[in-house]
């Protein structure tokens, strides 16, 4: 059987008692071969906060201190 929810609210589902095949798949905790996904995101924030020097972190893997503020 599953753990309950920290809160009965914080899962959207009801159940607890499930499919005995959905408990076995869980169980097995196989870890799927997924190729990488194309995606485009949007990143949105006022001046000076840091968006490119996010993007630059985690896309890059680079951290610049002397870097100079994006304009346009």
């Amino acid at each position: 059987q599953f753990m309950a929810p920290y809160h009965p609210e914080a899962t959207p589902y009801q159940k607890i008692n499930f499919h005995p095949k959905v408990k076995a798949a869980c169980a097995e905790n196989r870890t799927g071969r997924v190729g990488l996904k194309i995606t485009k995101a949007v990143l949105v924030g006022d001046t000076s906060v840091g968006k490119t020097s996010l993007v630059n972190r985690f896309c890059h893997d680079v951290f610049d201190r002397e870097y100079k503020a994006t304009i346009g």
